[in-house]
């Protein structure tokens, strides 16, 4: 198969030779989970990014539920996870007809950066777990290859976004709370034993249980 860009998808989807994208991540078992796209709304809304759920990943072959995994059953409940998908295996697929496929990673290059941020602001911070969530979030991205950009939550105190486009830093401030940027989940336990849990308000299906 032969990969294309983006700006190829663009032009096939205008033209309506390609109608569809599979937007895909490997499971368990290294077969091929995900969505199905139209192509309009995958370039319009699905390029950055898409929700799965960890319900995905432990599957048999005819999509019940197998036991033995420790992050996730029906007793202990099913997540959801952004995927990233990687432009570069973005490409036309022989086998189905007017059909785009593109791979993707679980959490993507963003997710590693939420983590940190949300252990710092729990650990260094002190903060309690509903207050680290309700903290703006940010992350950095590769532009061409060399520079950088920072997009931050809409809450971004301005006189952060001003000070860092003072040092030179390509600042954009995106969203309040997006879906997607995340899951984090957050379980603290205290030195008494208490557990307290806040659940990541940007993810729709997100919820935090106390036991």
């Amino acid at each position: 198969m032969n990969t294309i860009t983006m700006a190829d998808l663009r032009r096939m989807v205008d033209q309506g030779t390609i109608d569809t994208v599979l937007a895909v991540f490997p499971d368990m078992q290294g077969r091929l989970a995900g969505k199905r796209y139209t192509g309009r709304t995958y370039v319009a809304q699905a390029a950055k990014g898409w929700e799965g759920c960890d319900y995905l990943l432990g599957c048999d072959i005819e999509n019940d539920p197998l036991p033995g995994y420790a992050l996730f059953s029906w007793d202990l409940g099913y997540g959801d996870f952004m995927v990233r998908p990687d432009p570069a295996t973005l490409a036309v697929i022989p086998w189905l007809d007017k059909t785009a496929l593109v791979l993707g990673t679980r959490g993507g290059h963003q997710q590693p950066q939420y983590l940190l941020q949300a252990a710092a602001l729990l650990l260094l911070g002190e903060l309690d777990p509903e207050a680290v969530q309700a903290q703006p979030r940010w992350h950095v991205d590769v532009v061409d290859g060399s520079a950088s950009a920072l997009t931050t939550e809409a809450r971004m105190p301005e006189k952060v976004v001003t000070g860092l486009r003072d040092r030179g830093h390509q600042v954009t401030a995106g969203l309040d709370m997006p879906q997607g940027w995340g899951p984090v989940s957050i379980i603290a336990i205290d030195p008494d034993g208490i557990r307290r849990a806040a659940a990541d308000p940007r993810v729709s299906t997100a919820t935090a249980l106390g036991g």
